[in-house]
Formats: C-alpha cells, structure tokens, sequence
C-alpha cells in the first residue's frame, strides 16, 4: 500500500510539472519563430548569391509576401477549427455547410495568395533567381523536418545546389 501511494505522489508530481511547464494555448514563445526567420535569411542570401542591390529589392516584397502568407494560413486553421468542431459536435447541416463554405473559401483565397507572391517574386528576381529561390526555400524546410525529426545533419552544405 505505501509503494502504492508513494508511485501515486510521484506520478501526480510528474503529471502537475510537465503540465505546468507547456505554455497556455496561444501564448507560445516566439523566439523560435524569429530564431528560424534568421536562419532562413541567412541560408536563402548564401543559396541565392545574393548581392546587396538584390537584396535591398528582394527582402522588403519577401517579408510582405511572407506576412500575407502567414495570414492567409492562420485564416484557412480558423476557418478549419470551426469546421472540424461542427462535425465532432453533430452541429445541424445548415450550419456545416456554412464551416464547409468558409473553409473552401479560406483556401481559395490562400491560392490567389500564392499566386499573387510569385508575381510579386518575378517583378524583383530573374527567373534563374527564381529558381534558385524556390529550390532553396524548399531545401530550407525540409532540412528543418529533418532536424526536427532527427537533429541537425553532419553533411548538410547550403552551397550543393
């Protein structure tokens, strides 16, 4: 009975501190987000061989494209919360169908989003800096998946394009 008792204490302990040290929803730290937009600056200057006439153009459009981006997402995940929570609650067709609606047109407009973001792109980058954007932002991404699911790699070179 106190082994009982005492592995009780112990989880409930362990239970209360880790509940205690996730930060409340939507009060997460930022520090890894500005964390990540430094790394991605520096790994997209180095990929794109950016000189600092290209930069002075291209930065200012990237960093508008990206907020417009960021919230077209944010406005697709709210739109899919609302949707997502009338189905689990059984809410009345009517107001599925109105979720549904918004959800489609939260997506569409996240598209004209990107469409608009790769005009913007090609009024201050050739298409070969284009190309050299693209493939190194998406190069970008898929070395922070990898380092998040396996840490950093050894042989990792941003200059390999």
């Amino acid at each position: 009975m106190k082994r009982f008792v005492s592995m009780a204490v112990f989880l409930l302990i362990s239970a209360a501190t880790t509940a205690y040290a996730q930060p409340p929803h939507g009060k997460c730290d930022n520090g890894w987000r500005d964390r990540m937009r430094t790394e991605r600056i520096a790994f997209l200057t180095e990929a794109m061989d950016m000189t600092p006439e290209m930069a002075e153009k291209f930065w200012p459009v990237y960093n508008d494209v990206q907020n417009q981006k960021r919230d077209a997402q944010m406005k697709v995940m709210d739109a899919y919360r609302v949707l997502e929570e009338a189905v689990r609650s059984g809410k009345p067709e009517s107001e599925m169908t109105a979720a549904l609606d918004d959800y489609l047109k939260a997506l569409a407009s996240r598209r004209d989003v990107n469409k608009k973001a790769e005009t913007r792109l090609k009024s201050v980058l050739s298409d070969a800096e284009l190309a050299k954007y693209y493939v190194a932002d998406e190069r970008f991404r898929r070395e922070q998946v990898h380092r998040l699911h396996h840490g950093p790699r050894p042989d990792f070179d941003r200059r390999s394009l």
